[in-house]
């Protein structure tokens, strides 16, 4: 297959907006940590069943460094998109300060009743794709800008 056609097949991540945790969901008693955003929302998930586990990328637009696309996981109650990892995690922390902005984009959904507990997480193909297209387009308009 060229790489192009399989560029064709790639879902486009869709940008999205996150809001603060829906009143009606408590994430207090549930344990949220660092690096572990998949089973941060997955908890979140499994002990309200009517949320989603939205699977993406965010792009952290940091003032100095510029911009990093990283996958994530988070989740979405109706049509409203929360982050529990942002929320409790990483809000405050020092190292982020820098950062200006972060903006979330989706690729895929899920409901818990899609994995087995113990079941290890992996982004699938077209988040991983995205990522990758987005750090291309960054290092390419970093060259161009030093030729210019």
């Amino acid at each position: 297959m060229k790489k192009e056609e399989k560029q064709n097949e790639i879902k486009m991540a869709e940008p999205v907006t996150i809001s603060n945790t829906p009143t009606e969901i408590d994430f207090s008693n549930i344990e949220i940590k660092q690096g572990d955003c998949f089973i941060n929302s997955y908890r979140v998930e499994k002990k309200y069943p009517q949320v989603e586990i939205v699977e993406g990328l965010i792009l952290a637009i940091d003032i100095e460094n510029g911009a990093k696309p990283m996958p994530h996981v988070w989740n979405k109650l109706g049509d409203i998109h929360f982050d529990v990892t942002k929320e409790k995690v990483w809000n405050g922390r020092e190292e982020l300060k820098e950062t200006k902005e972060i903006k979330y984009f989706s690729v895929k959904f899920h409901s818990h009743t899609d994995f087995k507990n113990g079941d290890l997480f992996e982004f699938c193909f077209d988040t991983d794709e995205n990522v990758q297209a987005i750090k291309n387009v960054l290092n390419n308009s970093g060259k161009e800008s030093k030729d210019e």
